[in-house]
């Protein structure tokens, strides 16, 4: 049967296991005006669901979080918000970027689950207007990254996911006209930039005691004559 909204699921330990819904947004649609899905994560635990839901078109989406073993929402609902949703990798909770008046959404806060929004620990602030801010976590799980970036240049910052402080490390400064991604796996940060290769290459460098003036090598040259 054909559904206007997509319904997400889940199958445990193999494809032709049960198959168990965990969010059909055709029902949660069912007498609203617009509904729309801005993000959808499980934590690591595959306990919770976080989702964010806007149903006025408005482009600013709520946050909730249900428990998928006693089929109930936590207290915890965060307004105004966009972007990502990403957990710590110790449940405790869920960093997020929230948009103001002007939709700009140039800030991470971090939600510790069972605590008040007010109380929700600022990680990171980008004071420029021509940039906006974006979260993410590595491949291995290690590390959360933030992202400040502009039209042609961006900076990126991660955070251990071991530290209990939550503490921002810089891991390349923004430089005009220079892209960069950073990722980690293993015992190395992995970099896709295109300074000093117009076609991109891809460098890396050890992770461990990590400083933005560490020397980084070649992984993966630029190919002259490929994007």
């Amino acid at each position: 049967e054909d559904k206007d909204y997509p319904i997400y699921c889940r199958k445990k330990g193999s494809h032709v296991a049960p198959e168990e819904i965990l969010l059909d947004v055709n029902e949660l649609a069912k007498n609203q005006k617009y509904t729309s899905i801005g993000s959808f994560s499980i934590s690591p635990d595959h306990k919770l669901m976080a989702y964010s839901v806007d149903f006025t078109g408005g482009e600013k989406y709520t946050l909730k979080v249900f428990n998928l073993e006693t089929k109930t929402f936590l207290v915890d609902q965060i307004d105004n918000i966009i972007g990502s949703i990403v957990w710590h990798e110790d449940q405790s909770g869920i960093f997020y970027t929230p948009t103001d008046e002007k939709w700009r959404h140039d800030k991470v806060l971090f939600h510790k689950l069972g605590t008040k929004n007010i109380d929700d620990k600022l990680i990171f602030h980008e004071k420029d207007p021509l940039y906006y801010v974006s979260v993410g976590k590595s491949s291995s799980k290690e590390y959360i990254f933030i992202t400040a970036s502009g039209h042609d240049s961006n900076e990126t910052y991660f955070i251990k996911m071991t530290d209990p402080t939550l503490t921002l490390h810089l891991a390349l400064p923004r430089k005009e006209r220079i892209q960069y991604s950073i990722d980690h796996n293993g015992k190395f940060f992995y970099q896709y930039t295109n300074d000093g290769a117009k076609n991109f290459h891809i460098l890396r460098t050890e992770s461990n005691d990590y400083l933005a003036t560490k020397p980084w090598s070649t992984y993966i040259a630029e190919k002259k004559d490929k994007y």
